[in-house]
């Protein structure tokens, strides 16, 4: 149940690589990194802190949820939680269970991943223009809200009986 979610990973991880090398040098030593309702900045870091960062949320997004699947191999079936545990996690199917999970887990990687590709575009943009936040990130994090639901949604599906 690998899916081509798994195969966009190594693209979208060099998008937002290559998102970040392109923006860096026009950011301003002080970064806004946090904006209000209204998009106005309320919080800075500085430009090397926001590299750190960036790296790092890359880093956390890529190993937990390539490990994830490493961990629910692991775990005993009372630490994990998806719709008809018994029945799925029987020993004739819990491979194809944890195949199943493997999958899901690949399409959150891709949303994450292109989640903050498009949050830092915006952000990069209102700090090399000195403006505010675009309500193009309301736009991203509506989409977000919708795919979160979908993919709730295709979790209860995937392990119903």
């Amino acid at each position: 149940m690998l899916n081509k979610a798994h195969n966009i990973t190594p693209i979208l991880t060099v998008i937002f690589l290559a998102q970040l090398a392109y923006f860096y040098p026009q950011l301003p030593e002080q970064v806004a990194t946090h904006f209000n309702y209204k998009g106005e900045p309320d919080g800075w870091m500085s430009k090397s802190g926001l590299l750190i960062f960036d790296v790092f949320l890359l880093v956390f997004i890529l190993g937990t949820t390539s490990l994830m699947p490493v961990f629910f191999n692991n775990l005993p079936d009372s630490l994990i939680n998806i719709p008809n545990k018994d029945y799925w996690l029987s020993p004739e199917r819990r491979d194809e269970a944890l195949l199943k999970l493997a999958g899901i887990n690949g399409n959150l990687r891709a949303a994450l991943l292109l989640l903050f590709i498009g949050i830092n575009h915006f952000a990069f943009q209102a700090n090399i223009l000195g403006e505010n936040l675009s309500n193009g990130v309301w736009l991203i994090l509506g989409v977000f809200l919708i795919y979160t639901i979908y993919w709730t949604i295709e979790l209860r599906k995937t392990f119903r009986l």
